[in-house]
């Protein structure tokens, strides 16, 4: 059955999150839907602000400054910025921030009805494994006609 798992947060206050109980090999055990989105960064990379990135291409284009100038003046990566405004990089085009090749296959609404959508199986007593959570994960994908990984 859907519920919601307490966690102190300090202060006295609690956060909410919502989770599904599912029966695995005889046990229930207690499996958190939603993701976390606000981890801590370790890295550095792409410390620079969209805007400054904005501003560097533009300049570069309107032949204001070179590479080397607007990369120490925008505080931008010069080969990054390079790669902008050459149009090399595959996974990132002008401005835009991001870290990776592989991106998230849902946006926030979407994520939103699959996790409604496994709630209303769990409240209805149907127990939704990982093989079947994955199965409609791929299905909702193929039907939507979205780009993704999933197999």
């Amino acid at each position: 059955m859907a519920r919601d798992l307490v966690t102190p947060v300090g202060e006295g206050g609690v956060k909410r999150t919502n989770g599904v109980e599912v029966w695995l090999n005889g046990r229930k055990e207690f499996y958190c839907i939603t993701t976390p989105r606000n981890r801590q960064r370790t890295s550095t990379q792409q410390s620079w602000t969209q805007e400054a990135m904005t501003i560097a291409i533009r300049a570069v284009n309107e032949k204001r400054m070179g590479y080397h100038k607007a990369s120490k003046e925008y505080g931008v990566p010069k080969m990054t910025l390079i790669r902008r405004v050459q149009g090399d990089n595959i996974n990132a085009t002008g401005s835009k921030k991001g870290l990776g090749r592989f991106h998230s296959t849902f946006s926030e609404a979407q994520e939103k009805e699959l996790v409604a959508h496994v709630l209303e199986l769990e409240l209805r007593f149907f127990g939704v494994t990982r093989k079947h959570l994955q199965s409609l994960a791929f299905e909702l994908a193929e039907k939507n006609h979205i780009k993704h990984l999933l197999s």
